[in-house]
Formats: C-alpha cells, sequence, structure tokens
C-alpha cells in the first residue's frame, strides 16, 4: 500500500498534558482515522510486545481503528504529547504502533511548527498534511534500525558527539574514551552492545557518510573532500569508499550530482 495515497487529510493537531493521574481515561479511535501520539514530556507506561515498558520524551505512537490513545501514566510526572489525528482511506498501519523520534532537539522544532502552522488559516492544510504524515513517517521508519523506547547511556552519547564534531580531526580511540570519560574496554562494550561496532568503525562510516555528501553536493576536489573528512590521505580515502560503498568516489560524484553535468577533479 501507498500510505501517503491512503492519505486523505489532517483532521487535528493539539497538545496535551496528562492530569496527576496514574492513569487517564483512554479515547477510542475512530474509523477512518489514524491517531498519532508523540511524547514531549513526563512518561507512559504501554505494553510492547508482552512486556509494560516505561517510554519517555520522543516514543511515537501511531494508533489505527480500534486502538487506545495513552492511558497508563505516572501522576509524579503525567505525559504531555502531541496529538495528529489523519483521516484515511483504509485501516493499515504503515509502521509498528510504537517507535521513536531519535533527535530531540528537531522534535521540539517540529511540534512548534506543527502547532503555528496548523493555526494559521494562511496555510493549506492538504499541503500540511502530507508534510506531518511523512516527517513522522520517515522519524519511525528510522528509529526501526534500535529496539524501540531505548536510550543510549550517557557516555556513549557524548562519544558519539565527540566523534560527529570532530571528524576532520586525527581521532583516536584513547581520545573519544578520555572525552567520554570512561576506559577503552568499556567504551567497546558499549559501541558493541548499542551500535553493533568498534568505535574506529563508526568514525569510519561518519567520515564516508559526510564525503557522500559532499561529493554530491560540492565542487571540492576528491583529494580537499578526504582531507576535510578527516582521512590521511587520498589513497586511504578511496580504499575505505569503495569497500564500503562498492565504487569509487568519482563514480559516486557523478551518479549523484544534483545536475546532469559530470565533474572533474
Amino acid at each position: 500500500m501507498d500510505y501517503f495515497e491512503n492519505l486523505i487529510k489532517l483532521e487535528r493537531v493539539a497538545y496535551f498534558q496528562a492530569p496527576e493521574v496514574d492513569k487517564v481515561n483512554p479515547f477510542p479511535i475512530p474509523k477512518g482515522f489514524e491517531f498519532v501520539e508523540i511524547l514531549v514530556g513526563g512518561k507512559i507506561f504501554f505494553n510492547i510486545d508482552g512486556e509494560i515498558q516505561e517510554c519517555r520524551k520522543g516514543t511515537i505512537f501511531w494508533h489505527i481503528e480500534g486502538d487506545y490513545t495513552l492511558s497508563n501514566t505516572d501522576k509524579n510526572d503525567p505525559y504531555r504529547c502531541m496529538v495528529f489525528a489523519f483521516k484515511v482511506k483504509q485501516c493499515k498501519r504503515p509502521v509498528p504502533r510504537v517507535t521513536y523520534w531519535e533527535d530531540l532537539e528537531g522534535l521540539d522544532k517540529f511540534t512548534a511548527e506543527a502547532v503555528s502552522c496548523f493555526h494559521n488559516k494562511d496555510f493549506n492544510h492538504q499541503i500540511m498534511g502530507a508534510y506531518f504524515y511523512s516527517q513522522i513517517y520517515w522519524q519511525a521508519y528510522k528509529s526501526l534500525r534500535r529496539p524501540v523506547g531505548t536510550e543510549y547511556p550517557r557516555s556513549l552519547c557524548k562519544a558519539v558527539k565527540y566523534i560527529e564534531h570532530y571528524l576532520d580531526s586525527d581521532l583516536t580511540v584513547e581520545d573519544i574514551a578520555h572525552e567520554a570519560d570512561v576506559s577503552k574496554p568499556y567504551l567497546f562494550a558499549l559501541f558493541q552492545k548499542h551500535l553493533n561496532c568498534s568505535p574506529h568503525k563508526y568514525l569510519t562510516i561518519c567520515r564516508l557518510n559526510r564525503s557522500k555528501t559532499m561529493l554530491s553536493g560540492t565542487q571540492q576536489s576528491i583529494k580537499e573532500i578526504a582531507s576535510t573528512c578527516g582521512f590521511e590521505s587520498i589513497e586511504c580515502f578511496y580504499r575505505s569508499f569503495k569497500k564500503h560503498s562498492g565504487t569509487t568516489p568519482a563514480a559516486y560524484r557523478i551518479k549523484y550530482s544534483p545536475y546532469p553535468r559530470v565533474l572533474h577533479d
């Protein structure tokens, strides 16, 4: 099914703050609707794969006809959520019922924009609905790479941010472990458990991903891109790129350049 063709229109965007109780009266999803609730604060308890789990900010709940909205919360920290109601042609969930919006800062910007735009009569609600639906769908889809509702340990988050910020530097595993304030063995264990790779491999992947963006979107020479992305030599860059992508940087640039032109280094 083409889920975007299934969308009829955006019916409602609203912010909801649960009262200070342990259980909120749930709302049954009516026929012909999909309701998406995205937690923006507080906590909720929800049955995921037969187990009651605590869910926090960023968790996406995609409800369809026959489901009920969120109800079990914590009166000391009641949940707050954004509610999106979409009118649809057929009752078929596009993604698992529970997924996750990983970029929490991006989520804040998205929800603020959603409320502001929905109540502005100057905006076309048909276009708006398609945009909101696709944004939520994309975030839900991306989160399927790792278990729903899980959060990376603080040390791993620090390590990842450090890597992504200093890709062009001569980073070592010792540098990363020091920044994350953990030992090298523990750093390796964190990366293997949560990202299924070593710190060095994660660093290489980040560098290659940045190089792909630059190859397709800039006219910098391949040598300049290799240096900017932290590779010690253009030969090292070529070997890593070919191994990871199955093609050369030059061929990748030609294939993914935004305009039909051939760029020469």
